[in-house]
């Protein structure tokens, strides 16, 4: 899931939404079925950013609070802030 987040990432950074949501949704899909949620918060912290370009911006506040909620109870606070660097956009 990790490769395809990356992709993911490539298409956001190069305006190519739609496949970057396509393949956030599938490395999202993978980090669940894995039980990895901080992968699964990462990829929800950068699908909200796609989705408030597209003006969905109740979609991408969601998604944060998804990302939040994921993450919330979770003992490895500094790994956290560490994944999502100068990423105020959720917190």
């Amino acid at each position: 899931p990790h490769l395809l987040f990356l992709r993911a990432k490539i298409h956001s950074e190069l305006g190519q939404f739609d496949q970057a949501m396509t393949l956030f949704e599938t490395a999202y899909a993978e980090f669940a079925h894995s039980a990895d949620r901080l992968g699964q918060a990462q990829v929800l912290v950068e699908k909200s950013t796609v989705l408030r370009f597209r003006g969905a911006f109740r979609e991408a506040i969601s998604a944060c609070q998804q990302a939040i909620a994921l993450i919330q109870d979770l003992d490895r606070q500094k790994e956290v802030m560490e994944l999502f660097p100068n990423r105020i956009s959720c917190l």
